[in-house]
C-alpha cells in the first residue's frame, strides 16, 4: 500500500502546494475525485459545493485552490489536512503522478528485463535498465536510453533513438530514423514515421509513390494518444514540439511542423508541410489545409476548418473560421435557420415579390 504524508509533499513540491491547515500527521493511501471521495484519499476539490462530501467520506488530505481555503477549514472536522495551491489541475496530475501512478506495463514482464521472445538486433544499444516487452521487435541501430519501457509487439524499424524514462506501449510501430526525446508516451495502435501521402503523376494518370527521407522528431515531453499516425517528411523533418499533448485518432502528413506546449484533441487531421507555432490549443474533430502557417496562442473550437494562415493570437472557430465569440452566436442562430426562412418567405408573398 502507498502511503503519502504531508511532509512528503511539501518537501516534493514546495512551490505547487503550501500547507493551509488540518492535521499535519495525516497520510493518504488512495487517489480519488471530490465528487466520489475515498476514505485516506488524496483529494483535489475545486468546487465548494463538493468540499462537505469529501470531510464526511474522510478524505485524509484535501487540496483545494486559495480561495475555497478557509471554506474548507471552517468545514473540517479536525482529521483531514488542507493544502491549496494556485494551479490545482497541474498539482492533481504531478501528484498523482509521483505517488499512484499505476505500474502494470511498466515493470518487467518476467524475471528479465528484456523478454526471451523480444528480437533485438545486435547493433541496437539498450541501457541496462531498459525494459522490453514479448514479442518487441528492435532493429538495428537503435538506441534506447535509461529508464525506458518497450511494450509488447511494438516494433522499433532501425536507426531511431529514444530517450530517457519514455513509455511506449504495446502494438506501436516506429518507422525509421525516428527520434524520440525524454519522458515521452505513447499510447498503443499508433504510427510514427511512416511515408508520407505524396505522389507524381504522369501523363496516362499513373501515380507513383515519393520516397520520404525525413525524420519524425518528438521533442522531450511529448505525449501522444491511441490510433495516432505521424508521417515522416519528404525531405525535411516532421517536428512534434516539446510539451505538446496529442489526443486518440490524430493525422499528421508530411513535413508538420507542431510548436511547444500544444493541446491537440481527438480526430485533428492537417495536411502537409504546415506549421502551428506555441501553446496552441485545437478543440476535436478539427481540420487544417497543407501549406498553411498558425501562429503562437491560437485557441480553435471544435469541428472547425483551418483554410488559411492565422497571423493574429486568439480563440476561432467554424468554416471559415471566425473570431470564436461569432461562431458560438452562428451556431445558436443556425437552429433556428429554417424557421427564419420560413418567416422571409411568408412576408415576401405578403408584399408580392414571391408567390
Amino acid at each position: 500500500m502507498v502511503t503519502v504524508n504531508i511532509d512528503t509533499i511539501l518537501n516534493k513540491f514546495p512551490l505547487l502546494v503550501t500547507w493551509h491547515s488540518g492535521d499535519k500527521s495525516a497520510t493518504a493511501h488512495t487517489p480519488c475525485s471530490s465528487t466520489n471521495p475515498a476514505q485516506n484519499g488524496l483529494c483535489f476539490c475545486q468546487d465548494k459545493q463538493d468540499l462537505g462530501n469529501c470531510f464526511s467520506q474522510g478524505v485524509s488530505i484535501l487540496v483545494v485552490p486559495k480561495s475555497l481555503g478557509d471554506c474548507a477549514k471552517a468545514l473540517n472536522p479536525g482529521g483531514s489536512a488542507i493544502l491549496i495551491s494556485d494551479e490545482l489541475q497541474a498539482a492533481m496530475a504531478k501528484l498523482n503522478t509521483e505517488y499512484f501512478l499505476p505500474q502494470w506495463g511498466r515493470t518487467p514482464f518476467g524475471e528479465d528485463r528484456i523478454h526471451p521472445s523480444a528480437n533485438i538486433h545486435p547493433s541496437a544499444r539498450l541501457h541496462e535498465s531498459v525494459v522490453v516487452y514479448p514479442n518487441a521487435v528492435i532493429g538495428p541501430d537503435v538506441i534506447i536510453a535509461e529508464q525506458t519501457v518497450i511494450g509488447a509487439n511494438t516494433t522499433l524499424e532501425g536507426n531511431i533513438t529514444v530517450g530517457k524514462r519514455c513509455f511506449i506501449k504495446s502494438n506501436v510501430f516506429i518507422g525509421h530514423s525516428v527520434q524520440i526525446g525524454d519522458d515521452c508516451r505513447i499510447e498503443p495502435q499508433t504510427s510514427i514515421g511512416t511515408d508520407g501521402y505524396g505522389y507524381g503523376s504522369d501523363k496516362n494518370g499513373q501515380h507513383f509513390a515519393k520516397p520520404h527521407f525525413g525524420k519524425v522528431i518528438l521533442e522531450d515531453r511529448v505525449e501522444i494518444g491511441c490510433g495516432v499516425y505521424i508521417d515522416r517528411g519528404t525531405f525535411d523533418d516532421t517536428i512534434i514540439g516539446e510539451g505538446s499533448k496529442i489526443d486518440n485518432h490524430c493525422h499528421f502528413a508530411h513535413n508538420t511542423i507542431i510548436g511547444k506546449n500544444c493541446l491537440i484533441l481527438a480526430g485533428f487531421i492537417v495536411g502537409g508541410s504546415s506549421t502551428f507555432g506555441d501553446n496552441c490549443v485545437f478543440a476535436g474533430r478539427v481540420g487544417a489545409n497543407g501549406h498553411i502557417s498558425v501562429c503562437d496562442g491560437v485557441t480553435i473550437g471544435p469541428v472547425s476548418v483551418i483554410s488559411k494562415n492565422i497571423t493574429k493570437p486568439g480563440k476561432y472557430g467554424g468554416f471559415p473560421l471566425v473570431p470564436y465569440k461569432d461562431f458560438i452566436k452562428n451556431q445558436a442562430s443556425s437552429a433556428s435557420l429554417y424557421d427564419m426562412r420560413q418567416s422571409v418567405n411568408k412576408i415576401l408573398r405578403k408584399i408580392g415579390i414571391k408567390k
